[in-house]
């Protein structure tokens, strides 16, 4: 899945907990830290620094984007 809360900020998720964000509209990504190996399915911005991600199995995260 991938989501953007602005044109500048987006996140995208996916196999194996993997979550990466872009703060310049996509140019580069980084990986923020999940400490999971489950695969991800959704996100919701909770604002420009806080996600909700779900995932396989009830896994629900909640992440900074640094």
């Amino acid at each position: 899945n991938i989501d953007f809360i602005n044109e500048n900020t987006g996140v995208v998720c996916g196999y194996k907990g993997e979550v990466l964000y872009t703060k310049n509209g996509g140019e580069t990504w980084q990986t923020i830290e999940t400490n999971t190996k489950e695969d991800l399915h959704s996100i919701y911005f909770y604002n420009t620094n806080k996600i909700f991600v779900g995932g396989e199995n009830g896994l629900f995260l909640e992440l900074n984007i640094p």
